[in-house]
């Protein structure tokens, strides 16, 4: 929280996340995608997950200015992946609150909606994260001018591990849907998430391992200038 309050460019992020929010109505004002329930999915999902598709699928390298220091000190990683996924957590529980709006549509589009903030907070916050062991691309905290032009960060197993992401929600809820109702695509999608939240620390602990294996590649990474 410190770190987005006095730095300039997590600020920046996190004010693009906020326009997330709106998303939805590029869908829900048309007739066209209410016959197309897997792209509502995916919108839904959309609206709530904001957060994670900016600031969130840049970690650890938001903290690459100290991440040597971090971890040269007594923190596990766990309580490190720990501390980000909570974060992620409240930002998708905002959203919600803040979507609330989206009752006008009907309360089918907002259960859609909830589904897709369970799926967010119960798979997505881990995808996030296990994406994040492969971005060893330092930032620049204060460099606002400059906030979204650097493309380095970015790679090709970063995008398919993000995949699931943009994809998952959408097959989650369409099968379900198409074999047997509208409210079993809702149910399936949310139970993912809930799911996701009982096993939290076996993901957890999973993906610790991965960010371990690269602990020290990370670390040289981040300490090259330039």
């Amino acid at each position: 929280v410190k770190l987005i309050s006095r730095n300039a460019r997590p600020k920046q992020v996190v004010m693009m996340s906020f326009f997330f929010l709106f998303y939805g109505l590029f869908f829900f004002t048309s007739d066209v995608y209410y016959d197309m329930p897997a792209i509502l999915a995916f919108a839904s999902m959309f609206i709530t997950g904001g957060f994670l598709m900016t600031f969130g699928q840049l970690v650890p390298s938001w903290d690459s200015e100290y991440y040597k220091l971090f971890m040269s000190q007594n923190i596990s990683y766990k309580k490190y992946l720990e501390s980000k996924w909570y974060l992620m957590v409240v930002a998708v529980a905002i959203s919600f609150v803040l979507s609330t709006p989206y009752i006008y549509f009907g309360w089918e589009i907002f259960g859609m909606i909830a589904a897709g903030a369970l799926f967010n907070i119960g798979l997505n916050t881990f995808i996030t994260l296990l994406g994040g062991a492969l971005n060893r691309v330092p930032i620049e905290l204060n460099t606002k001018a400059k906030a979204f032009s650097n493309t380095n960060g970015f790679n090709l197993t970063q995008m398919l591990i993000g995949l699931p992401k943009l994809v998952l929600p959408m097959i989650l809820f369409y099968v379900p849907y198409k074999l047997v109702s509208f409210n079993a695509g809702l149910i399936v999608l949310a139970l993912s998430g809930v799911l996701g939240i009982v096993f939290k620390n076996f993901f957890l602990n999973k993906i610790e391992r991965i960010y371990q294996k690269g602990k020290y590649k990370t670390i040289a990474a981040f300490a090259e200038k330039k």
